[in-house]
């Protein structure tokens, strides 16, 4: 518990070295609706404060995405606009808010891979997750994904418990919060609902899809009330199509193959090409294969899903953004096979085994702090001139002025601090 508690506050102060003090382009359409939904205005945003992410139907403007996101969030804001004031302190408030939330889920991530690796490797591999990939540059905003994630990572752990009624409750309603916070989640997650029908088979089991049908009945509504029409969802009615509203045909328009180049190997924000580390994860599958099969299987169809969804979307990496925002809820499932890796790397002896795995390493660092102290809205090939030249927007050199020297010597120390970090637990001695 000693080492729970002490990992956990690692996480998050190492999380808080690089908080940003203002707002994002992306953020703006869900700050807006939460405004909006405070100061009594209902559903309505302002164009000038949403931003680019904005949809507009019979003259009246409306966030883009899902509500729900922004429906959670607004008690909160409320509360911090009551105690701290607006401006700057009701934004710190939603920062420490995701690192929080981004905390816990690191916190699960580790407790699901200590049922399948040492506590060393799990440590090891949920600091990986966590700072040697895109999840570093969102993990502090209003970002839809990293919330996703904690709901995934969290129903994703109930599942090895399934034959408990609260394991089976956990599992519905983050599956249902998912939904709410964005629309695709009940496509991208289908394997889930699939594998729990079909290891349950039991009728009475029904009722833990009334979360999700509360939920989509939400959503309907909402649409029917705004939209004229309980299928016309935020997205097709985005200003920034050439046509409003916009066809399926367009929206989903990118050739498949194309799409998955931007997505994995693309010098822009491929994910692979941003977090090499994630490759060895594949390497991971064949392990978990031995120990749970329907486990790799799930894992293995989430990211198919999502794959052949994203691809063909228009914009597939998410439009500006460091890395494919779209796959971040998904990266924590690879740490259980990556875990197998890590394993096996600490049982070798010799050190030209390791010395790649540790090179890749600290790539993979390196450029996730990257994206974590200039901006989540850069994507991957500008963000290295954003920090020589616009420098560093992370609150803890707030009172320095911008320089380049600052910025990359900043950029640095975070980099070594988190490697340093892993080397020790990677070559202490003390058994676990």
């Amino acid at each position: 518990m000693r080492n729970l508690l002490i990992f956990s506050v690692v996480i998050f102060v190492l999380l808080a070295l690089t908080v940003i003090g203002d707002l994002v382009p992306h953020e703006r359409s869900r700050w807006a609706l939460i405004d909006s939904l405070i100061t009594g205005k209902g559903f309505e945003v302002d164009q000038h404060k949403a931003g680019l992410d904005v949809a507009e139907f019979d003259g009246h403007y409306y966030s883009v995405f899902s509500p729900g996101l922004s429906l959670l969030l607004t008690p909160y804001i409320f509360l911090a606009r009551i105690l701290f004031g607006s401006g700057f302190s009701e934004i710190l408030a939603v920062r420490l808010l995701s690192i929080a939330v981004t905390t816990f889920s690191a916190i699960i991530i580790y407790k699901l891979l200590l049922r399948f690796s040492s506590r060393r490797s799990a440590m090891i591999s949920t600091m990986l997750i966590i700072y040697a990939t895109p999840i570093y540059a969102f993990s502090e905003t209003i970002f839809s994904h990293i919330y996703v994630m904690y709901f995934l990572v969290l129903s994703l752990y109930n599942l090895l418990n399934l034959e408990k009624i609260s394991s089976r409750m956990i599992v519905s309603i983050s599956l249902a919060m998912t939904f709410l916070i964005e629309y695709q989640s009940i496509i991208t997650f289908s394997p889930i609902y699939i594998y729990c029908i079909l290891r349950r088979r039991r009728l009475r089991d029904i009722i833990y899809l009334i979360p999700l049908l509360i939920v989509l009945g939400f959503h309907l509504y909402y649409n029917l009330t705004f939209f004229k029409h309980p299928l016309n969802f935020p997205e097709k009615f985005w200003i920034g199509y050439p046509s409003r509203p916009a066809k399926p045909s367009y929206m989903f328009s990118t050739p498949p193959h194309l799409g998955l180049y931007m997505i994995l190997f693309s010098p822009e924000n491929g994910l692979f090409i941003i977090s090499p580390i994630l490759l060895f994860a594949m390497l991971g599958f064949k392990h978990l294969w031995r120990r749970s099969r329907w486990l790799t299987i799930l894992i293995l169809s989430l990211w198919l899903i999502s794959l052949l969804l994203f691809s063909t979307w228009h914009l597939p990496w998410g439009g500006s953004s460091f890395g494919s925002r779209f796959l971040i809820p998904l990266i924590p499932t690879l740490s259980i096979p990556f875990s197998f890796i890590i394993d096996n790397k600490l049982k070798d002896s010799n050190p030209l085994r390791i010395f790649p795995l540790l090179i890749i390493t600290f790539y993979s660092i390196a450029t996730s702090t990257l994206g974590a102290i200039t901006s989540p809205d850069l994507l991957f090939n500008c963000v290295m001139y954003s920090l020589i030249v616009g420098g560093i927007r992370c609150l803890p050199l707030a009172w320095i002025k911008p320089n380049p020297i600052i910025s990359i010597a900043y950029w640095i120390t975070i980099t070594a601090t988190i490697s340093c970090i892993i080397a020790y637990l990677s070559f202490w001695k003390k058994q676990y």
